[in-house]
């Protein structure tokens, strides 16, 4: 069978941390923003594959064949020991002479995607920076109110100390205590 181990979070030595380091772990984790980056590198790709268009093209080839075998003479019923060589090259090359302008077009139509997909990419990493600096602002403010709920907690229990001594030294109505 096949066994794979996920984790969700690195353990980091330290108690926390700054927000540089969750933006920088986040573009580079984040599924989304490392599609949108493969997807400007296939841009860029076709935009390079495009002005190699204008390249002209030369192929060459070079062929040797030996062939070695026995057959018989119709004539006079001998064997007869054959062997045949051969032996093929060739050159050609490919240039487009008139195309319309067909392929600058193209050359003008993926440098424009290519830009395109370049901002789009810039607007994910700055949509996924701004989505961290959301949740670090939201985790610092809930950290926050849960100091504010454990100092409350410290103060309720010294109030009701307070008053239970109150009570026990008669200074208070149980009514009130209660």
């Amino acid at each position: 069978g096949f066994i794979s181990t996920m984790f969700g979070q690195t353990v980091v030595k330290t108690d926390s941390l700054n927000l540089q380091t969750c933006i920088a772990l986040a573009w580079k984790n984040n599924f989304t923003f490392k599609q949108q980056k493969v997807i400007t590198e296939q841009s860029t790709l076709a935009r390079k594959e495009a002005v190699q268009g204008l390249i002209p093209s030369l192929n060459a080839g070079l062929g040797h064949s030996l062939s070695e075998g026995r057959s018989i003479d119709p004539v006079t019923n001998q064997f007869l020991n054959q062997q045949f060589k051969s032996g093929n090259q060739y050159i050609s090359s490919t240039i487009t002479l008139l195309d319309g302008f067909g392929m600058f077009h193209r050359i003008r139509e993926k440098t424009t995607a290519q830009q395109a997909v370049m901002l789009e990419e810039t607007a994910a990493k700055e949509a996924l920076m701004l989505d961290v600096i959301v949740a670090y602002v939201q985790v610092l403010t809930a950290r926050d109110m849960v100091g504010q709920s454990e100092k409350r907690l410290v103060l309720t229990a010294a109030q009701l100390d307070r008053m239970a001594n109150l009570q026990l030294q008669g200074a208070i109505q149980p009514s009130e205590y209660y």
